[in-house]
């Protein structure tokens, strides 16, 4: 049986902090009973710096660190240097060095465990008592449960061709498997007991099912691809899985909450992405296994969160990792809505120079999909255009709508200031508020009757005639800016409504121009994308008035149109 080689003690301190554990006697059961993973969160929560500051006012930000008078020395030039990231402060000249833990100890006389336990109070982490000693060595067992059915995985996908036919035809060479650990879990009933391991060990590790409604426990995993996922030390805590059979009922598993394993704490890929972030890649968070493997052939700091939406502790463990990293969820409804609950959780975390950025994925692709079609290029391309969080929360409450009217201004007002009243840090607030409230007022400037379409069958009788934004340079009104983006952005909607975009009558002499150019190009191009058909333009000298038309919409708060499809389609079908 598993099991037997349990050592509770291995992985719960570093070695700087083994010298004040001996010299407060009588501390150490806490510090069994306390794992590596749960110092890991506390040090994720209360960052170094914020701790070191308190005893170092002169703390201050250089580069990707901070530098600082040592309290250790008389310091008269500051010798200090703070990596949040790494979780370590050394001073050279007197070579004092270490992480939260230690610098308590050696600044306010603190056991290692007293640290802990005070930086645990402050990071909200519940610390497993003095007798719970069983409790932390079952989770290092549950580890090695863990550890040892990831090697039989890993055999099985060896012995499975057609398991390895699914991962060549997505683009999943050998390499990529042998780096990720990939395995296969057998379709076969009771392949797991085979291994020798007891079932409950096995049950509590999220391998197994059991219940009292369950006469005989059978494996959460059959006929699936296997991906581990592991610790902060690399080491397997659960297994995401992904079905063969395209018929199954869930296409993707995701582990159960365990001992070993939270979904709202842990990010899949974390312990790599964290070295490949220190070493200066650009950190980015996206959906998916298969995703978070493609797009770390390209971006290698690259992690994924697991069934849930992204928590706080998601985005402290991203901050560990960079200050500003790149949200890049997929490009459907239910990825905006997720982008919209992560700007929420986001927004009382934020600190001057801690953000994040917003990456929008094409209408119904992920990394994955969009690597293997368009090339890792178009990928980086997407993640390199990425947007400022600030500029994301204005898209949530403007996009595909209009302000022409005082009352839809100050609702929008009202709407952004309660978003942004929800930051913590007094001067950041002040900032978002200023800035959203100097784009509202420019969308008041002037005014005018739109009667262009007066004639048309789209008319609208005088009492119903809309106020828009003012002539921009030739004259197009943002009525036929939106028109002429939208049919751009979302051509296969453009051929449904052409005999109504046709129409000459219904918009300016200079939009008419450029949707006749579009329409053209399309009756030739029927399968254009939005990408292809720009491209055409600009052989059209057609661009400009595109251009023109877009910069139109942005000045109005409509950024989306050539770039959301859906939205694009709704104004084309609207007018």
């Amino acid at each position: 049986m598993l099991g037997h080689t349990v050592v509770a003690t291995v992985e719960t301190r570093d070695t700087q902090n083994d010298e004040g554990c001996a010299r407060f006697g009588g501390s150490g059961a806490l510090m069994r009973a306390t794992d590596q993973d749960t110092l890991e969160q506390i040090k994720s929560i209360v960052t170094l710096s914020s701790v070191i500051r308190r005893k170092v006012p002169s703390l201050k930000r250089s580069g990707r660190e901070y530098i600082g008078l040592c309290p250790f020395h008389a310091d008269r030039k500051p010798s200090l240097t703070v990596n949040d990231q790494k979780s370590l402060f050394k001073c050279f000249p007197c070579g004092a060095h270490g992480d939260q833990f230690t610098f308590l100890m050696k600044t306010e006389g603190l056991s290692f465990p007293e640290s802990v336990e005070r930086l645990a109070k402050e990071a909200g982490v519940t610390l497993p008592k003095t007798t719970d000693v069983k409790t932390a060595a079952k989770r290092l067992t549950l580890i090695d449960v863990c550890e040892r059915v990831q090697q039989a995985l890993v055999g099985h996908l060896a012995a499975n061709p057609a398991a390895r036919a699914y991962l060549t035809n997505r683009k999943i060479t050998p390499a990529i498997c042998g780096a990720w650990g990939l395995g296969y879990a057998p379709s076969e009933k009771g392949w797991l007991r085979n291994l020798g391991i007891e079932v409950g060990l096995l049950a509590e590790a999220g391998l197994m099912v059991t219940g009292e409604d369950i006469p005989v426990a059978y494996e959460r995993f059959r006929d699936r691809i296997t991906i581990p996922i592991r610790n902060s030390k690399g080491r397997v805590i659960g297994f995401g899985g992904r079905a063969l059979d395209h018929n199954a009922q869930a296409k993707y598993i995701n582990p159960p909450e365990t001992p070993i394993f939270h979904k709202g704490s842990v990010l899949f890929n974390a312990d790599k992405a964290r070295e490949a972030a220190w070493n200066g890649e650009q950190a980015v968070l996206v959906e998916g296994y298969f995703g978070t493997i493609m797009s770390a052939s390209v971006f290698p700091a690259t992690v994924a969160s697991m069934g849930t939406a992204v928590t706080e502790d998601h985005l402290r463990s991203l901050w560990r990792m960079s200050d500003e990293p790149v949200i890049c969820l997929d490009g459907d409804s239910a990825g905006r809505k997720a982008i919209q609950r992560t700007i929420e959780t986001a927004l009382p975390l934020l600190i001057p120079g801690r953000t994040l950025r917003f990456a929008y994925l094409p209408s119904g692709l992920d990394p994955d999909d969009l690597i293997r079609q368009r090339g890792p290029e178009a990928y980086r391309s997407v993640i390199n255009a990425s947007e400022r969080l600030l500029e994301t929360l204005w898209r949530v409450f403007t996009e595909g709508r209009l302000f022409g009217g005082p009352d839809e201004r100050g609702a929008l007002e009202g709407r952004l200031m309660a978003s942004t009243g929800i930051i913590q840090v007094p001067q950041l607030r002040r900032k978002y508020e200023d800035e959203y409230r100097k784009r509202i007022a420019a969308m008041g400037k002037p005014l005018r009757v739109n009667r262009s379409n007066s004639n048309s069958h789209h008319s609208t009788s005088p009492g119903s005639i809309r106020l828009v934004h003012g002539i921009h340079n030739g004259g197009m009104s943002l009525r036929d800016a939106m028109i002429v983006a939208a049919a751009v952005a979302s051509p296969s909607t453009t051929l449904q409504v052409m005999e109504r975009l046709s129409a000459d009558v219904s918009l300016s002499g200079e939009a008419s121009a450029a949707v006749r150019t579009i329409l053209d190009v399309l009756a030739e191009l029927p399968e254009a994308d939005a990408k292809m058909l720009t491209e055409a333009l600009g052989k059209a000298d057609a661009l400009a008035t595109v251009t023109e038309a877009r910069e139109i919409c942005h000045r109005a708060g409509i950024s989306s149109l050539d770039q959301d499809g859906e939205a694009a389609a709704s104004v084309l079908l609207k007018h």
